[in-house]
């Protein structure tokens, strides 16, 4: 993980184009993150991820910590290989530096409350306030031993309805959805998503085992991983659970019949397997 920090998973939660980010949400019901694999970019969605939209894609290299003005509707960020903090309107327009220096590198969290910005220096563990009108006036705060990360929590920061769109319905389902409801644009529209191993059927709504018993398994390393995918579809959705916490796995096999995968870690020197849904998992032979 080349970030500081990231609040769902190394490549950013569920979804399935890897790359390294920060994430925040808005009232304009709106998530943004900052991507610095192959471009080097701050990015917003909707909530359910459509409408991805670039806001920052020039004159950035490594951004990483991210913090929104709710109130104001801007965007700052930290870029640790720029040595700077700067900020963007929603749009992408207004864009300017508030800090630069070479003690930016070590900033790694960043909130904003009021006229100040509040973040994180990795360097010594110290909680840094810097006013964002006028970058020059910095104080350190405090020390908090190991700290990574910074939010401040505030009432308005916490939207209120009095319904949404994934409300449990009679029957049990977050907005009729089998698995997960994502809220979209705003709380009155979802979209429905399946845990991994499962399709959306026609309806938008019920998750279900592919038919097709056609499908690819591959391995990586940085980090190793196996995954599963379904050949006969078009879209991306893995046909297995993940098999992580690998080093260099080199060697797959399959059984059919008890729905075990087999693989070797080369560089851990172990022999394992773990069915497709994730379960079972067991070292058959370390050396």
């Amino acid at each position: 993980m080349k970030s500081c920090f990231a609040q769902c998973h190394q490549k950013l939660c569920a979804v399935l184009i890897p790359f390294e980010a920060n994430i925040s949400f808005s009232f304009y019901r709106k998530l943004f993150f900052t991507d610095y694999g192959n471009v080097a970019k701050v990015e917003r969605c909707d909530m359910d991820g459509m409408n991805r939209t670039w806001i920052v894609d020039s004159k950035i290299e490594q951004p990483t910590a991210l913090a929104l003005d709710l109130i104001n509707k801007y965007v700052y960020w930290v870029d640790i290989y720029l040595d700077n903090v700067e900020v963007v309107d929603y749009e992408g327009r207004k864009r300017h530096t508030v800090i630069k220096g070479r003690q930016v590198r070590h900033l790694c969290g960043l909130a904003v409350f009021e006229n100040y910005l509040y973040a994180v220096n990795s360097d010594n563990f110290s909680i840094w306030q810097i006013n964002r009108y006028n970058g020059t006036d910095v104080r350190s705060l405090t020390r908090l031993e190991n700290a990574k990360e910074i939010r401040v929590y505030q009432k308005r920061t916490q939207t209120s309805v009095r319904s949404h769109a994934c409300e449990v319905d009679p029957y049990g389902m977050p907005g009729g959805c089998s698995h997960i409801c994502l809220l979209s644009s705003n709380y009155k529209t979802r979209t429905c998503r399946c845990r991994t191993g499962f399709i959306l059927g026609s309806d938008g709504r019920s998750c279900k085992r592919p038919k097709n018993e056609l499908f690819l398994f591959y391995g990586k390393g940085r980090p190793g991983i196996i995954r599963g995918m379904d050949l006969n579809t078009k879209v991306s959705d893995e046909y297995m659970i993940p098999i992580e916490n690998l080093v260099n796995p080199r060697a797959l096999d399959f059984h059919a019949e008890t729905n075990y995968i087999y693989f070797a870690d080369t560089t851990s020197f172990l022999i394992g397997r773990q069915k497709i849904d994730g379960t079972e998992r067991e070292t058959i032979l370390k050396d």
